[in-house]
């Protein structure tokens, strides 16, 4: 049996060893921190959040333009895809209906539109809950949301006064062309027909490569040697062309088309 004085001995004994293992935890803790300190810190810094595109799986109705009035129409939506594609369905008054796909890229207020026929363009937006205003150098559109599907809004045009048309005299008024050969970017495409109608407006014709069909309809004038085009939204692309023998060549902006004239 241990006397008082040996256990306390004993108790001593073991509080001086647990204060040894603390003190050289303690050590080896500021050797790290010191080691840490001399290679530096290092920060990660996360990437930056990628804004979302707020028109993605949205379809609106243009309800008026103002400013320059330039295509004959009844009802027009813009559907936008979250595949990044635009699709514009226009009923005209006489009650055929045209759809054209573009490529749309939405950064901040700005709508950037790739065209295949080169026809690029940007506007500005501004979204007001379900309403959303679209700015271009040329017009101002006024767009409503709609929850509806395109071909509902299409069934029931809004009924909306329609500019008149007129009559072209020029040699390429009332020609039909199919392309013979597309230079450029043309990846996407395996045939194209161009109809110049005799009340000023130009048709193009797209058949892609996966098989499906994008109608472009655009106001059509002449300055020399330069085809004026103009969009729904006053967008003008200049397009050079001439004619060599029974051929007629197109510039656009990506892409140069040879054409041959056709009957249909």
């Amino acid at each position: 049996m241990q006397c008082p004085l040996g256990r306390l001995v004993l108790v001593l004994a073991i509080l001086l060893s647990l204060s040894a293992c603390a003190g050289s935890n303690t050590g080896q803790d500021a050797s790290v921190d010191a080691a840490s300190g001399a290679l530096g810190a290092t920060t990660i810094t996360p990437p930056p959040a990628i804004a979302p595109n707020p028109l993605a799986g949205t379809v609106w109705r243009v309800e008026s333009i103002v400013g320059e009035q330039t295509l004959d129409r009844a009802t027009a939506v813009l559907s936008f895809g979250d595949d990044g594609t635009m699709t514009t369905t226009v009923v005209q008054p006489n009650g055929v209906t045209t759809t054209e796909y573009e490529r749309y890229v939405v950064e901040r207020d700005v709508i950037s539109m790739f065209n295949d026929m080169g026809y690029d363009r940007q506007a500005t937006f501004e979204l007001y809950g379900d309403e959303m205003r679209i700015d271009t150098t040329a017009v101002s559109a006024r767009l409503r949301l709609i929850t509806g599907s395109v071909q509902e809004e299409i069934d029931a045009p809004l009924r909306r006064g329609a500019v008149g048309t007129y009559v072209i005299d020029h040699p390429l008024a009332g020609t039909s062309w199919k392309a013979r050969r597309i230079l450029g970017d043309a990846r996407y495409f395996q045939d194209v027909w161009f109809e110049f109608e005799r009340v000023g407006r130009l048709t193009i014709r797209i058949l892609r490569t996966d098989g499906t069909m994008n109608v472009i309809h655009r106001q059509l004038r002449y300055d020399g040697q330069t085809i004026l085009l103009t969009d729904q939204l006053g967008h003008e692309l200049r397009v050079n062309y001439q004619e060599i023998d029974d051929e007629l060549i197109l510039d656009f902006t990506r892409v140069r088309v040879i054409l041959l004239p056709t009957s249909g």
